[in-house]
């Protein structure tokens, strides 16, 4: 797989890790170790290609790490190393992605909550991106019964995407993620939609997350048996009304139906927010969601009325300052056309 974009997933959930344990914690300064010399030593060795000897390196920290059960810090560092033993392994062996996975996915069998939910959503991304790069194998492979489940090299699209699909929903059951704030995300997170307030808590940056694979336009995904049509006016409701709707599908593999899903339990979360950027955030995202799914011929008219409703509503807020910038874009893509 592509190194890059390995390390990016990477990157991005050893600080999501850090956070959740600084914020789940109150640190006593005098015995926090985060073990600098020796990450420097480390990260040195990596710098200069010596890959293998990072291995080792972190293999031996991650060891001392698992003995120091008194240093707050313990889980971060634990989580932190096994992300690096996982990089370097990916490097030195042939199949690494693949051996990750399974390296992940044991883990998480024995994690606890907040760290065993982060690892669910990192292994769904991991999964769908190994079939991502090595769709040429899979794109004339008929669906069996007789795969060896122990070896995901021999599944179909079905096995892998149904996997996703498993552990992007299992990551998101944990309530504890809910209560877990993480002020500073947007400065370890290096997409711009992760400022102030848009992710208040490690649920929203899990849904966000999961909203990001449901929604993504993937032509090799399953194709489920019955598509699910957005072909309501009532899909353009206020958020009250959306989340009071009963969605019901024929196949549970329509994306459409999971993302929908999805949104009603994130905006339940958040529609008494006293703060209301996350959930204008996530209420915008709704709607442009909506208005590319829906098959109404007036979905146009739907989406910018309930955008003007938006705007009158918070008009007074600072979050009206984005709603007028959904409308403006509107209207900009409508002249484009």
């Amino acid at each position: 797989m592509q190194k890059s974009n390995y390390w990016g997933i990477i990157c991005a959930l050893i600080m999501v890790a850090l956070s959740v344990n600084l914020f789940a914690q109150k640190p006593n300064k005098t015995t926090m170790n985060n073990y600098p010399k020796t990450w420097e030593a480390i990260n040195k060795l990596e710098y200069d290609g010596l890959t293998k000897s990072a291995l080792e390196e972190t293999q031996k920290l991650y060891t001392e790490i698992q003995k120091d059960a008194q240093n707050p810090a313990q889980t971060a560092q634990l989580i932190k190393a096994l992300l690096f033993i996982n990089k370097y392994q990916a490097r030195l062996e042939e199949d690494g992605l693949v051996k990750a996975i399974y390296r992940f996915q044991e883990e998480a069998k024995t994690a606890k909550a907040p760290i065993k939910p982060i690892l669910l959503s990192m292994v769904a991304e991991m999964y769908d991106r190994y079939l991502n790069q090595h769709l040429y194998k899979f794109q004339n492979r008929t669906k069996t019964e007789d795969f060896n489940q122990e070896d995901i090299r021999t599944w179909d699209i079905s096995r892998i995407t149904e996997k996703c699909f498993e552990l992007y929903h299992e990551s998101m059951t944990y309530k504890t993620t809910k209560t877990i704030v993480l002020k500073d995300f947007e400065a370890i997170l290096y997409d711009s939609r992760h400022v102030e307030g848009l992710r208040p808590t490690l649920y929203d940056f899990l849904v966000h997350r999961a909203l990001d694979f449901f929604e993504s336009e993937k032509y090799y995904l399953t194709k489920p048996a019955y598509k699910f049509y957005l072909d309501s006016k009532n899909y353009f409701g206020t958020a009250q009304q959306f989340i009071a709707l009963k969605l019901e599908a024929k196949d549970s593999l329509a994306t459409e139906f999971q993302a929908l899903r999805l949104y009603q339990d994130a905006l339940t979360f958040h529609v008494n927010d006293k703060d209301a950027r996350a959930f204008i955030d996530l209420e915008l995202r709704r709607l442009r969601y909506v208005l590319s799914k829906s098959i109404l011929n007036d979905k146009n008219l739907l989406y910018l009325e309930r955008l003007e409703a938006l705007h009158k509503t918070y008009k007074e807020q600072d979050v009206a300052a984005e709603i007028a910038f959904q409308i403006a874009t509107y209207y900009n893509n409508e002249g484009n056309k």
